[in-house]
């Protein structure tokens, strides 16, 4: 994977950061990414492939002693046949998978989602109800903040990229997604009187896939409370596992 600069993005980037309205702040990025391997992403990919044979190894040695026993199974298929982002015995959506995991690892680098599971993406229907929830998240700011035309011309920028009406689109949706997210933000305001609040008020996370062009746009924004620059909370600890194994199978 590969980040790709654009001058149009860079500039909404820009205006999403720290960007202040009345009481809250808004902190987002959208970012290009190519899905060409290269470097140490051949090596992330080549770990993960190991990984998803593994489990899809285990799960079936255990499905099928499950069947010779006659005992009822605690799980089925649906994990890997079913997955919202398609059968995981194919490669192609392993391919995929893996092209998120080094998205998310490329945009947080200071985490590792290597243990993310499909179950913590959900496949969007259009790149239209996509836009629909980042505009009704982000059009009290644009309008109070920003001109007129800001979200149509951020589209135009991001469509002229990607093309949208070509894209599968996908959201990360991690259990503890405000927990998460909330922490990225927190205590990064560049106005030395004010920090973020601990807990977001929203965040969302959308990947939009263009599979002829193998480029990748990711949208992530969060929205939180502006708190006095006394506010007291932990440090925040700058090398952190995002470690999912802890997630139950659906």
């Amino acid at each position: 994977m590969k980040f790709l600069e654009d001058q149009e993005l860079i500039k909404y980037t820009q205006e999403l950061t720290d960007s202040v309205y009345g009481s809250r702040i808004i902190n987002g990025r959208i970012e290009t990414f190519s899905c060409k391997r290269a470097g140490t992403d051949k090596k992330v990919a080549h770990n993960l492939s190991q990984k998803f044979d593994s489990e899809i190894k285990s799960f079936n040695a255990e499905l099928q002693k499950s069947r010779q026993s006659l005992l009822p199974a605690f799980f089925d298929d649906k994990y890997y046949s079913s997955s919202p982002l398609g059968d995981f015995h194919e490669m192609g959506t392993q391919r995929l998978m893996t092209n998120l995991i080094l998205t998310l690892n490329l945009s947080f680098p200071d985490y590792d989602f290597s243990c993310v599971r499909p179950c913590h993406f959900v496949r969007v229907k259009s790149h239209a109800l996509a836009k629909n929830e980042i505009n009704e998240k982000i059009s009290e700011f644009a309008i109070t903040k920003k001109r007129p035309a800001f979200l149509t011309e951020l589209w135009q920028a991001v469509d002229n990229v990607i093309f949208l009406s070509k894209c599968e689109v996908f959201s990360f949706v991690p259990p503890d997604n405000n927990d998460f997210f909330s922490t990225l933000t927190e205590g990064f305001s560049s106005n030395s009187d004010i920090r973020c609040s601990k807990d977001a008020l929203w965040c969302l996370n959308y990947f939009f896939f263009n599979r002829s062009l193998k480029r990748i746009v990711f949208f992530t924004c969060v929205e939180s409370y502006l708190v006095p620059k006394a506010y007291n909370s932990d440090d925040l600890d700058t090398d952190m596992t995002f470690d999912m194994d802890y997630v139950d199978y659906p």
